[in-house]
């Protein structure tokens, strides 16, 4: 496979150095993609849902055919599974707890999903799956057979309620965070039982505000950042819904955005910001300062049409569902010394393939 590095904007240079890097800022470098258009089992129709499960070796993709297809983190197809419903539309954000839990923006049926293994699951290795529900306020969904889908949320205003859930993050303590859309334009946050701790954000472009808030990335200390897309910027806030920060217009230029759908995390306290009308990824220092850009629209390995969602798999490695290529692109940032507190990485455990009631991948 061809390797594609990432064209830098010079000028950044030296701005990076004077947010803390020893050097120039790191490159990205383009190290897989797979997937073409098809509602095959391993191509994809339009994905944009994304999450990593670094721990047990997992990449987790929703598409617009209402399905989510389980893969290994070099894209081997192992599993697929459709949404309960997809008639008025389907879902798009993921993300995965730490005890290897799923959990689905069930976006246009205003609620969060919970995926768990069937008890006595096994994959090839025979190591089981955790059993059992997941406690709190989370219910079985009503006319689903399988044990492990469960439910919270419905249509609504009030705590606990949605209007179009479009993105969904977790904390270290499995608390999870979920932004919303259409008239609530608001971050919830619920514990892992799926109780409601508080909420905050009013429809607007104030600091605080949002207009189409989309994904989240919860920092190592905890700070929360929301991809306010189309303001046009991004917003850092304390786990309580503090206001702390924000950065970001309109525009192509450095440090600019054009309907910023994701952002991620990455270990040496820099983020990435998926920015789907300008077809790039940019990379921030833990300030603010823009660090570099990376790709760009076309159809080439390391270029993008529309890319949605990031996830980190630690080590400086992020999956991107380039939408409208109809593919997921893994793409490597080196660490670049900035100053801050802490660093943040996965651990890669036993890559078990575990299947669950998810339809099997055969022939591959």
């Amino acid at each position: 496979m061809k390797r594609v590095v990432a064209v830098w904007i010079l000028p950044l240079l030296a701005a990076a150095a004077l947010s803390g890097c020893d050097s120039a800022p790191s490159t990205g470098t383009f190290e897989k993609t797979w997937g073409q258009p098809g509602a095959e089992l391993g191509n994809f129709v339009k994905p944009r849902g994304l999450a990593v499960d670094a721990k047990r070796g997992f990449v987790y993709v929703a598409d617009m055919s209402g399905r989510i297809q389980k893969f290994d983190l070099d894209g081997q197809a192992l599993a697929s599974r459709r949404l309960p419903a997809t008639e008025l539309g389907t879902s798009e954000g993921l993300a995965v707890t730490s005890g290897g839990d799923l959990l689905v923006a069930d976006t246009h049926y205003h609620r969060v999903l919970r995926y768990r293994f069937q008890p006595g699951a096994s994959g090839a290795a025979g190591a089981a799956e955790t059993a059992g529900a997941p406690g709190g306020v989370w219910q079985p969904l009503p006319g689903e057979g399988s044990p492990d889908l469960y439910v919270i949320g419905e249509r609504g205003d009030g705590p606990g309620q949605f209007r179009f859930p479009i993105a969904v993050a977790v904390d270290k303590d499995d608390n999870f965070y979920v932004s919303e859309y259409g008239g609530n334009d608001r971050v919830q946050k619920f514990d892992a039982g799926g109780r409601f701790l508080r909420s905050w954000g009013t429809l607007g472009s104030g600091p605080g505000q949002f207009l189409r808030p989309s994904g989240i990335a919860v920092e190592t200390g905890g700070s929360v950042l929301v991809a306010d897309a189309a303001n046009h910027r991004v917003q850092r806030f304390t786990p309580e819904g503090k206001f702390l920060a924000e950065w970001g217009r309109l525009g192509t230029g450095a440090g600019e955005l054009h309907y910023p759908y994701d952002v991620a995390a990455l270990p040496d306290g820099s983020f990435l910001v998926a920015e789907s009308y300008n077809h790039r990824l940019q990379r921030f220092a833990a300030d603010g300062t823009p660090l570099g850009i990376f790709g760009g629209p076309g159809a080439e390995p390391g270029r993008f049409s529309r890319p949605w969602c990031l996830a980190s798999a630690g080590g400086g490695v992020v999956y991107v569902t380039d939408t409208m290529n109809h593919r997921v692109q893994r793409v490597r940032f080196e660490s670049c010394q900035l100053p801050v507190a802490s660093c943040q990485s996965a651990t890669t455990g036993n890559q078990v393939p575990a299947v669950g009631n998810w339809q099997l991948a055969t022939g591959n």
